[in-house]
């Protein structure tokens, strides 16, 4: 999945130059919501990982004019711990804390798609920052 944002989406995207990133902000790939079926299994960490690369698009194509919408996750079970709740804030964190990094196709391979832990190995939920 990351490969494919890496090698193909991103640098198609940086090519387009947009003058502005909108992202439909969904959640229903999270390996715990069955919406998808079982045929995703994105986490936490990997929609904070895509909205990174977004925002780094961003950076370099359009001084970092970024907007969201919420779309949504079907599993909401688990109110505040639920996969979508942390997966929101996982993105919303990325957004409030963005990058000032640019996108570079000659990041390594190893940089861009560097393995985290997984939900299973008990990753902690994302912590979002408000302003004082």
């Amino acid at each position: 999945w990351r490969k494919a944002w890496g090698k193909r989406i991103v640098p198609a995207l940086r090519a387009f130059k947009p003058d502005l990133i909108l992202i439909s902000a969904g959640f229903d790939a999270h390996c715990k919501d069955d919406v998808n079926c079982g045929y995703m299994g994105l986490e936490e960490h990997d929609y904070k990982w895509v909205t990174d690369c977004l925002v780094m698009v961003a950076n370099t194509c359009c001084p970092g004019r970024v907007v969201s919408v919420l779309e949504g996750g079907y599993r909401i079970q688990g109110g505040v711990v639920s996969a979508f709740s942390r997966s929101a804030a996982a993105h919303v964190e990325a957004l409030a804390h963005p990058t000032n990094q640019t996108w570079k196709q000659e990041v390594t391979t190893a940089e861009l798609f560097n393995d985290r832990p997984r939900y299973s190995d008990a990753i902690a939920p994302p912590t979002v920052h408000t302003p004082a």
